[in-house]
């Protein structure tokens, strides 16, 4: 009931029978993710090879039918300064999804070196974007992203939570649901997962660590937190 990582260290204990429950609830889903992750290769291998997916589509999609497209302006909380005319999600995930997409360009033609330079490029991009999509969404729809932390001496700050607290919220099934919770939880967070956004964040993986599914994973999880219709406020 203990979790070693790669470099041989146990980062997590599963003790109580709660917590013992939980690791074999993902152990299980582990072997329910292979299953589709066959299913989910051979789906985008189909839709390259009939040259059905490309960069201009996809940019396009995500700026006229997901909330990524919404622009909207930025103004300081204090002074109320305009800071930014315009924001929109969909231009700091684009660099990403062109360097995923040239990756699977790359793999259909064989060149493999530069296919895994762009699915490293690609992972490292996108990864650490859910956060910021998941919290940019619960503040959309009035849900809290900031925390009180205590200090050394009583000083009490506020900083915003990270991904790990985004998504055990209480609140997070009933927005997400939960299939689409746990896949989240199992690819960027969980210890006994993917535990992507935690490797990639300390830099803990190498050219061989980097896979195709977990991009593929990363792509699909970006795709369906930007197709919920919610209504971006102009100011």
């Amino acid at each position: 009931h203990t979790i070693i990582d790669s470099s041989g260290n146990m980062p997590r204990k599963y003790d109580s029978e709660l917590e013992k429950k939980h690791l074999s609830l993902l152990r299980q889903y582990h072997f329910s993710l292979m299953t589709y992750e066959a299913m989910v290769t051979v789906l985008f291998e189909e839709i390259i090879e009939a040259g059905k997916l490309d960069f201009e589509s996809v940019a396009k999609y995500m700026a006229d039918h997901l909330w990524y497209g919404k622009e909207y302006e930025l103004h300081d909380q204090d002074t109320k300064e305009l800071l930014l005319k315009s924001r929109k999600w969909v231009d700091v995930l684009a660099p990403g999804i062109e360097a995923y997409l040239n990756a699977l360009n790359m793999i259909k033609n064989e060149d493999v070196k530069e296919a895994r330079n762009n699915l490293i490029l690609a992972t490292d991009s996108l990864t650490p974007k859910v956060e910021g999509l998941i919290r940019e969404f619960y503040e959309t729809i009035g849900k809290p992203t900031d925390k009180i932390k205590t200090e050394r001496g009583g000083k009490q700050v506020t900083e915003k939570k990270g991904i790990d607290e985004l998504l055990r919220e209480s609140y997070a099934s009933e927005i997400f649901g939960d299939d689409l919770l746990l896949l989240m939880k199992y690819v960027l967070i969980e210890l006994s997962g993917y535990n992507l956004r935690n490797n990639v964040s300390h830099a803990f993986m190498f050219r061989e660590n980097y896979l195709l599914i977990y991009t593929h994973w990363i792509f699909i999880i970006i795709l369906r937190i930007g197709a919920y219709q919610i209504s971006i406020k102009s100011k």
